[in-house]
């Protein structure tokens, strides 16, 4: 019941966050249907037509009706019919970043269900100049300024006071990524990378911006945006 609330929850969030970056097309089924109609076809036509080179992230629900198993393979087989025509009219695999089906929607009702939730989303990527991203501006020559080499850091606690062997030889580890992110003796200092093979059980990695739909491995579609 908490997944089914914490879906509810991101749903709503999802929502309100993607219009920013992605266009959306949303496809509805019967009860129990994963196929594609007529009409549903001659949308994802037009789609493969006039998406470009733009990615594409498809997920899939079901709605209140039937146990959460069987909808959650309902939902996949959605996802999955709208990839597989997709790319039977020729838009490339790796265009489509996502495609998951997400279970059962929570609901009540009578045994109509709620045609709101027997859906595929496919969220298409948006250009960068339609979402406020400026151009690059030219500057000529004569007017660019050389740049200034950036101020050194220094990772001791006292500026100025060269480092010692130890505290260079930590600094060495972090940049390649060879001492944990959680020890304490660098929580003062910038991680640039992270090896996530030196990582134990039931540590914490914090990902800052990256969100997930609940109780699975899948971003929601605003995660995708700020990953890029």
């Amino acid at each position: 019941m908490l997944r089914l609330l914490l879906l509810m929850v991101l749903l709503a969030a999802v929502s309100h966050s993607h219009a920013q970056y992605f266009d959306t097309l949303h496809i509805h089924y019967d009860i129990g249907v994963a196929g594609l109609s007529a009409k549903d076809k001659a949308t994802l036509d037009s789609l493969a037509q006039h998406v470009g080179s733009r990615k594409m992230l498809i997920y899939s629900y079901a709605d209140y009706l039937g146990s959460e198993k069987p909808n959650l393979h309902l939902s996949e087989n959605r996802a999955l019919e709208v990839k597989q025509y997709l790319l039977a009219k020729t838009v490339p695999a790796d265009q489509i970043m996502e495609c998951t089906g997400l279970g059962r929607v929570p609901g009540s009702g009578g045994s109509e269900g709620d045609s709101r939730y027997r859906r595929t989303d496919i969220f298409i990527r948006k250009e960068k100049s339609a979402i406020g991203v400026t151009p690059p501006q030219t500057v000529s020559r004569d007017k660019a300024e050389t740049p200034k080499p950036a101020p050194v850091k220094e990772l001791g606690d006292n500026p100025g006071v060269e480092k010692d062997g130890r505290e260079r030889e930590r600094e060495e580890n972090l940049l390649v990524g060879r001492t944990k992110p959680t020890d304490p003796e660098i929580s003062k200092g910038e991680v640039t990378q992270i090896n996530l093979e030196q990582l134990e059980v039931n540590q914490t990695l914090n990902l800052k911006n990256l969100l997930f739909y609940a109780g699975r491995a899948d971003l929601i579609p605003s995660s995708y945006a700020e990953r890029e």
